[in-house]
């Protein structure tokens, strides 16, 4: 490994971070948030002592002190005052011993404090519990057992009953015991007779662990036995898959079927059961079956739109694009308003570069569902990709197709300038600019409608008519600060740079305190190399700036242009000469004005990459503002 060099910048470092840190731990016990957050983890804490279990307030009592690294000290504590409690007490404090080294991951830890904790109090049956859980974890099954089943002896109330048969279930069921699992869920349903709860969890744990044929007879029994439609539904698409892994496609899929016949077309649950049907064949890739099976069920159901449109997709999926075809005509014919099964015949079509074929479709579905801004659209679209056709034959009847679209909202100004969207794209000037102008007369207070005029005239070369178009939006009753500021970036963004600053300068005017605005001056005069401009512009970002974050806006530029001038290295030396005379350190200066002082001048030293200067320009300026967390920052830097 290679070593690091224990410099004098290293140890100043290291010191400053201590001392953060120092200070910082004395800022957390005097901030009222923190007070605050302990009186509320002291709370959970005594909910913790009472009722030592899992939960929330163990893991809000957990995080507090990991947080604060003093969760070590915390279970010390509690071991200590176990030894002072007698049994019960001792061992319900034991058990939080054990819940939190569990929490950390030292199981064998954990295991130790639950066995001290399970003989420390006889009838806390948690506390068996959990040293089972952890006794798992530490790779020891069968004495997880035993201490469940003492749990279990100790009479646990019902709410914690299921959950600890459910735990002793899933032991048995991983050492591959299958027939101590099956007692066990036996023996959970003898005590909860009657219990659907109970029922369910059993059947979904079978279902987690793999135990299909030990689950199916459960999810069956559940099916039958509950008198909620939904969740019938659900325990019989659960007990059809179950068939499926157990090897009894054909008897699933007549399930499924049956399912089908009772679901509403529309619904979600009538998707999944369609879609767990296709998992039957999918999942031995077994393509051709599915489309044999969707072939029977339209020819026994020919109403079933979406069967159809599945069934084409597939054939069109593998290659067999003419029978597709013919599926999606059948369809339309028995539902010709039908918009998917329409769309999907127009992409196979259109992938086949059939346009007429296609168009005559969007003339169906316009028909339908006139004034559709999304056919219209894509009509147009389509229309001049028919090569067949003379361009101009093509642009003109797309054209009229899109003017549809306008027509339908004459004025609504963002449909308009969506439409001219379309005709800029197909090169279509004339039209594109006259619906552009439409936005501006339907929305003359709305000043992104002319932004967007002047950007596609500057792309067609035409500048100036750009440039009107730009000053117009923040002209007149429309000379904001927001919409000249708007301006700036704009003419900024595509070169107009001269008539940046100026209009940003108009901008500062209108708003003298705006900092964002001085800052935005101050960088588009360095962009142009006025620099000079842009140190006298400082000045006033200067006075501006209230917090670090702004001062270090103003400083990281001022040291910037006086880089670009050439006169970083002559200030550096007339700041030096102020502080050596001692007219900085006068009694005119607080402390917090002389560390600025040293502080521009670390961060000057800095820019110069002279490293040694700043660290002792910073030490100064530490000294007289141990507080600053800007000095700190360029002192660990």
């Amino acid at each position: 490994m290679t070593s690091i060099p224990f410099t004098r910048l290293t140890r100043f470092a290291l010191c400053w971070l201590l001392i953060c840190a120092g200070r910082f731990s004395i800022a957390q016990d005097a901030d009222p948030e923190e007070a605050k957050e302990k009186l509320i983890v002291q709370r959970f804490v005594t909910v913790l002592e009472k009722n030592p279990r899992r939960g929330t307030a163990l893991d809000k009592v957990y995080g507090y002190h990991v947080e604060r690294g003093s969760l070590e000290s915390l279970i010390q504590s509690y071991r200590d005052k176990a030894k002072t409690l007698p049994g019960p007490d001792a061992g319900s404090t034991l058990v939080i011993v054990g819940l939190l080294e569990s929490l950390r991951g030292h199981d064998a830890a954990a295991v130790t404090a639950l066995e001290q904790a399970e003989k420390q109090a006889p009838q806390n049956y948690l506390a068996s519990y959990y040293l089972g859980q952890s006794l798992v974890l530490v790779g020891q099954p069968d004495k997880a057992v035993e201490a469940i089943e003492r749990s279990i002896e100790r009479k646990p109330a019902p709410i914690d009953l299921l959950d600890i048969y459910q735990t002793l279930g899933r032991i048995h069921q991983r050492a591959q015991r299958s027939d101590k699992a099956m007692a066990v869920w036996s023996r959970l349903e003898k005590d909860f007779p009657n219990d659907v709860r109970v029922q369910e969890q059993i059947a979904t744990t079978l279902l987690e662990e793999s135990e299909f044929a030990a689950a199916l007879p459960r999810f069956e029994a559940l099916a039958k036995n509950t008198k909620d439609k939904y969740r019938q539904t659900q325990y019989q698409m659960e007990a059809a898959g179950l068939k499926v892994s157990l090897g009894r496609a054909e008897e699933a899929i007549k399930d499924f079927e049956k399912l089908l016949s009772e679901l509403l077309p529309d619904s979600w649950l009538y998707r999944d059961v369609r879609r767990r049907i296709e998992l039957v064949y999918l999942r031995t890739d077994d393509q051709n079956g599915l489309i044999t099976y969707y072939e029977n069920w339209v020819k026994q159901k020919p109403d079933d739109l979406d069967a159809i449109a599945r069934l084409a997709r597939l054939l069109a999926g593998y290659g067999r694009v003419p029978e597709s075809q013919q599926w999606l005509q059948k369809g339309l014919t028995i539902a010709p308003k039908s918009k998917d099964l329409r769309l999907s015949l127009i992409s196979q079509f259109v992938y086949e570069q059939k346009y007429a074929e296609a168009i005559a479709q969007y003339e169906q579905l316009d028909k339908y569902e006139p004034e559709n801004p999304d056919t219209l659209r894509d009509w147009g679209r389509l229309l001049l990709k028919d090569t067949k056709q003379d361009e101009t034959k093509r642009k003109q009847a797309a054209a009229a197709i899109w003017r549809k679209i306008t027509a339908a909202k004459p004025k609504d100004p963002l449909v308009a300038i969506q439409v001219a969207d379309l005709f800029r794209q197909t090169e279509m000037t004339d039209e594109a600019l006259e619906l552009y102008r439409r936005a501006i007369a339907l929305a003359p207070d709305q000043p992104q409608y002319r932004e967007y005029l002047g950007e596609y005239l500057h792309s067609l070369k035409r500048s100036d008519e750009a440039l009107v178009e730009w000053r117009a939006f923040a002209a007149g009753k429309l000379k904001t600060t927001a919409n000249v500021a708007r301006l700036a970036e704009v003419l900024a963004s595509f070169g107009f740079l001269p008539e940046a600053i100026e209009t940003n300068q108009q901008a500062c005017l209108l708003d003298s305190k705006d900092f964002a605005l001085q800052v935005k001056q101050v960088d588009l005069l360095a962009k142009a190399d006025k620099h000079e401009e842009a140190l006298t512009q400082l000045a006033v970002v200067r006075k501006l700036a209230e917090n670090e974050e702004e001062r270090e806006a103003w400083l990281s530029r001022e040291l910037r242009e006086l880089q670009s001038l050439e006169r970083l290295p002559v200030r550096i030396a007339e700041v030096q000469k102020e502080l050596e005379s001692g007219d900085a350190a006068s009694s005119k200066l607080t402390a917090a004005a002389r560390a600025d002082i040293w502080y521009w001048l670390g961060r000057a030293f800095e820019a110069e990459h002279q490293l040694k200067d700043s660290e002792k320009s910073l030490t100064k300026a530490s000294e007289l503002a141990p507080e600053s967390i800007a000095i700190l920052k360029a002192s660990a830097r």
